[in-house]
């Protein structure tokens, strides 16, 4: 019985798609390298920021401030033709 309930839970923790990122100082050291843009018709991604990390998941993104809860290390580029992808941030959870 006890194995079994350890199993499910390590199949949890392995399966789990959480969109938890921390933010990176240098490219190299990026997993994603991300432009943010005005435009919602010129993003690949349209991306909310939770405050709960619970809640974290397709395009909803937790911030963390330690390296090694994060899924995603990401840097933030100033120039467009650098990036992996476009993000448009919204105020609103509805609009993803």
């Amino acid at each position: 019985m006890g194995i079994r309930i350890l199993l499910f839970l390590m199949l949890l923790v392995f399966t789990c798609n959480g969109q938890v990122a921390v933010k990176v100082k240098h490219k190299w050291n990026a997993d994603k390298v991300v432009y943010i843009t005005n435009y919602k018709w010129q993003a690949n991604r349209i991306v909310y920021y939770t405050n709960n990390k619970w809640e974290a998941k397709n395009n909803i993104v937790y911030w963390s401030s330690n390296i090694w809860e994060a899924d995603y290390k990401i840097y933030f580029t100033n120039y467009k033709w650098q990036a992996h992808e476009l993000w448009y941030i919204t105020k609103y959870k509805w609009e993803i």
